[in-house]
């Protein structure tokens, strides 16, 4: 078993990092999918509450399947559980874990409230294993390029960011489970499940939040308990100023959207590609063929045609810091930042009034 105390093995060696995944839902396959593309990676375990489910995935991946959680923590052929539970259950998922020794990964969110996701954060800690949430957009080509550019200071003072979410979700969409669409599980609606990606990569790339005031509003769909249209404008501790928004009721579905602007130059991401990359003193530099920014702009809801690129690269860094003994470039507290700057627009949108962050995140 590879452990965060391992860290006098080298890369040359080459140890695999087993990992079981619990629940099997439709974005598992993204995540096995990944695994198997890593040469140090490898798919040991399956875990669902559904008797069926587990059966089918043992026999189809070839590996042992539990609908026995904690016996599954218990199997030494184990060393990191990916929790893909609705997202109110994955600290529930993720402490136990912890607590039998394996590193952790769990899908955004990290968490539905600030006190469960600092509960898995400290079991982590004081277990000595990693924990890495899943935002894997962080590791696009596009991303990387702009964080290079803003790090090296090519784009200058930054003023202006943005993270547009603009998706469609039919009602039968919120109707397939139980748990979509509820505070309990779901934590909430198109920030907290659609937009919270690119809202991280906001985050990501202009730094943290000072102050933001927000609207939320259930427009287009029944049954619900949260938001299909989010507004926020926020106020950045660097003292430039933002927006987001997160739409699930754009019918038919149009793109993501990051903005970054600054003194220099500015970045415009499109759907995960670059879409306008204008730099002072970098004109005449082509960045970009015609086509390719066409493609950019023409993409609509990239949840629906998953790249697992991204996904790979993320697990490569996941390895690697359990490998090396590192912190994941998306640790606990990374992940916490999105949570806590969503859970204070639903607050400000409540309130109708500005929220602080730091003070919120206080509380």
């Amino acid at each position: 078993m590879i452990t965060a105390a391992d860290s006098t093995i080298t890369q040359a060696e080459k140890p695999k990092v087993n990992f079981a995944i619990a629940g099997c839902g439709t974005i598992a396959r993204t995540h096995i999918e990944a695994i198997k593309l890593h040469p140090n990676a490898q798919l040991a375990a399956l875990y669902s509450s559904n008797m069926e489910k587990a059966t089918q995935w043992g026999k189809e991946f070839e590996v042992s399947c539990y609908t026995d959680y904690e016996k599954m923590l218990q199997s030494p052929a184990v060393d990191a559980v990916i929790i893909l539970t609705p997202s109110g259950r994955h600290a529930e998922f993720g402490i136990p874990a912890a607590r039998a020794g394996k590193h952790v990964i769990v899908e955004k969110p990290i968490d539905t409230t600030l006190e469960k996701s600092r509960q898995l954060i400290e079991a982590c800690h004081q277990a000595n294993v990693k924990l890495s949430c899943i935002f894997q957009h962080r590791f696009d080509e596009a991303i990387m390029a702009l964080k290079h550019a803003i790090e090296t200071e090519k784009l200058g003072p930054l003023h202006f960011g943005s993270s547009r979410t603009t998706w469609y979700r039919p009602q039968e969409y919120y109707d397939s489970g139980k748990w979509r669409g509820t505070m309990a599980l779901d934590g909430g609606g198109a920030l907290m499940n659609q937009a919270i990606h690119y809202i991280d990569l906001l985050l990501y790339t202009m730094g943290p939040v000072e102050e933001v005031h927000a609207y939320c509003a259930t427009r287009a769909h029944e049954r619900i308990e949260v938001e299909d249209i989010a507004a926020a404008v926020l106020k950045f501790k660097s003292g430039a100023i933002g927006m987001i928004e997160g739409n699930t009721a754009a019918y038919p579905g149009f793109e993501t959207t990051l903005d970054v602007f600054g003194q220099n130059g500015s970045v415009r991401i499109v759907s995960d590609e670059v879409s306008e990359w204008h730099v002072k003193g970098e004109e005449n530099e082509q960045k970009h063929t015609e086509a390719e920014v066409q493609a950019a702009a023409a993409g609509r809801d990239t949840q629906k045609n998953i790249s697992v690129k991204s996904f790979v690269r993320q697990y490569a860094d996941i390895v690697e810091a359990i490998v090396q003994d590192r912190e994941p470039l998306v640790n606990g507290k990374e992940a916490l930042n999105s949570l806590a700057l969503i859970l204070a627009i639903y607050q400000s949108a409540e309130s109708g009034k500005p929220v602080a962050l730091d003070a919120f995140a206080r509380n």
